[in-house]
């Protein structure tokens, strides 16, 4: 076998070795913090073991033993992997949903995998916390832009076709944006132009939109389904004034 030793005055000594035919492993130690060891033994199986400062020696006599059990059986020198034992399965006694709740393994391979086990109809899905804002596969500067020009076009057009995606964002924006014109007052309407592109819209606006929505409290909009687009089939929507 072979290996090799860097040592660091006062931080970290790093232990190496590859043994050829047999097996190997490789030792990382630091003075006061921790102590790591990493092993595959070719031939009876494989793993690797964290140790702490207090179990590295046992941990290297136990691989010393290994390598002489390891040397009769790989007289050939034939390398042979075997599969890595699997840990004992949790039992999920508390939840009714699990009812076979030996078999289920220890950590599962995938999302499939773990609803199998789920009997009573419910699936098994991932939250996401804190979702709050549509991200629209954009970056923040890039994302306001695109509503703010949606919000534009969509109040000069009063209809316009996207994604609906974009249609749910956009909808937020359209209705403050009425909901300021129906104000009226000067801080509203330099509010509206620091958001709308369009000047002359923002003035054509404030004109309309009290005698338009006055009864209206909110609502000013409808998103209507349609075809999904062709080419990545992607969800599409109208989204007009109501």
């Amino acid at each position: 076998g072979g290996g090799h030793v860097r040592a660091t005055n006062s931080r970290r000594v790093e232990r190496r070795s590859r043994e050829i035919g047999v097996g190997g492993g490789h030792v990382r130690a630091t003075n006061s913090r921790r102590v790591e060891r990493r092993s595959r033994e070719i031939g009876v199986g494989g793993g690797h073991v964290r140790a702490t400062k207090d179990v590295v020696m046992a941990a290297v006599g136990s691989l010393s033993t290994s390598f002489a059990a390891m040397t009769v059986g790989n007289a050939s020198g034939r390398r042979v992997r075997r599969p890595r034992a699997t840990a004992a399965p949790r039992g999920l006694a508390s939840f009714e949903g699990f009812r076979n709740a030996a078999a289920m393994p220890g950590r599962a391979s995938s999302l499939s995998s773990a609803v199998n086990f789920v009997t009573n109809g419910a699936k098994v899905l991932a939250m996401r916390h804190g979702y709050k804002v549509p991200k629209l596969n954009r970056p923040a500067d890039q994302r306001n832009a695109l509503l703010r020009s949606l919000t534009t076009e969509l109040l000069r057009h009063g209809r316009i076709k996207t994604t609906k995606a974009r249609a749910k964002a956009v909808r937020k924006h359209a209705d403050k944006m009425i909901t300021l014109a129906k104000g009226g007052s000067l801080h509203e309407r330099r509010q509206a132009l620091g958001y709308i592109y369009d000047k002359d819209l923002v003035h054509a606006l404030f004109e309309a939109a009290s005698e338009r929505y006055g009864d209206r409290n909110g609502g000013y909009t409808r998103i209507l389904n349609t075809v999904s687009r062709r080419g990545d089939n992607a969800e599409m929507a109208i989204i007009e004034l109501v």
